[in-house]
């Protein structure tokens, strides 16, 4: 006896071809939330880290936080630009962080810096009336550091750090809605506060307590 082998049909084919694209259709868009909310988690750790960082400098400051920049008269190197970023290394140690993973490398890159300051990619902005531009203390003594933490009315509301959208490399005192990327994380961003933890927030969230997160904002990220 013969036993004859029946293969598919056409139309058999095309409904299996149709149920996995049906379910790659489904699963995709989930397995891409996954993966930005995972990026979502890392880039908070990298927030949570600033935040610490932040307070430590302030206990070794009287209590002050740092400016955004520091030019000709910080620690003695004359001629040179120091960004939050390396003003903070020595507490976090790591200049990874200062990377968003959600950028998709499109982070500015800063150039090797004094006293062997590698390149970094800056993903972050910060907010320069809290922490203003610190260049030439003598000749602008009300800029010389950031702000004083007793000083700050609503520390758990107050950003310090966020994420950064449309800010030239020298910063802008527009705090138009384009300045801060608000929905890089699912819709939402972390944030950094002065009382030194570490959120996210949905964009709705932000813009509806925008002058509460803001305050007086100028947004610089060196």
């Amino acid at each position: 006896m013969v036993r004859v082998t029946r293969g598919f049909t056409l139309i058999e084919l095309l409904v299996v071809i149709a149920i996995i694209a049906i379910l790659a259709a489904i699963l995709f868009p989930v397995f891409a939330r996954a993966r930005e909310k995972a990026r979502q988690t890392s880039c908070l750790n990298n927030n949570k880290q600033f935040a610490l960082s932040l307070m430590m400098y302030a206990q070794d400051y009287d209590e002050y936080l740092p400016p955004a920049m520091m030019g000709e008269e910080y620690g003695g190197v004359r001629g040179t630009v120091h960004g939050f970023p390396e003003l903070l290394h020595p507490y976090t140690k790591n200049w990874a962080i200062w990377e968003c993973p959600s950028t998709g490398g499109t982070s500015l890159t800063f150039r090797p810096g004094p006293s062997g300051t590698p390149s970094y990619r800056l993903s972050y902005v910060a907010n320069y009336y809290m922490m203003p531009w610190g260049d030439s203390p003598e000749t602008y003594p009300a800029y010389a550091q950031g702000a004083a933490l007793a000083k700050i009315k609503r520390p758990s509301e107050q950003v310090l750090i966020a994420e950064r959208g449309n800010v030239s490399s020298w910063g802008t005192s527009d705090c138009a809605s384009d300045r801060l990327n608000r929905t890089i994380h699912n819709e939402g961003a972390n944030y950094c506060f002065a009382d030194g933890h570490a959120k996210w927030l949905q964009e709705s969230a932000f813009l509806s307590n925008k002058a509460t997160y803001w305050g007086t904002c100028y947004w610089f990220d060196m």
